[in-house]
């Protein structure tokens, strides 16, 4: 069985160990970044499947964050 990554982008670091914690126990390879800057450096890094993002963040927002990750080119 393929497991796939998922990136969570979200502030609130309870919310992320909570949603992350879930979707480990559903077999899925769960990372979490708490600023979106940190996120852009994890994605030059590695290939997620799946980033679910805060839209509301401190600095660039989510909507901003997916706007870069779908200029990058890799995303689809």
């Amino acid at each position: 069985m393929q497991t796939h990554s998922i990136l969570i982008v979200d502030d609130n670091p309870e919310l992320a160990k909570s949603l992350g914690k879930l979707l480990a126990e559903h077999n899925y390879r769960v990372e979490t970044a708490s600023r979106c800057s940190d996120a852009l450096r994890k994605l030059r890094r590695n290939l997620y499947d799946i980033v679910v993002c805060d839209i509301d963040m401190p600095g660039m927002n989510g909507l901003d964050l997916l706007e870069k990750i779908r200029q990058d080119g890799r995303a689809q």
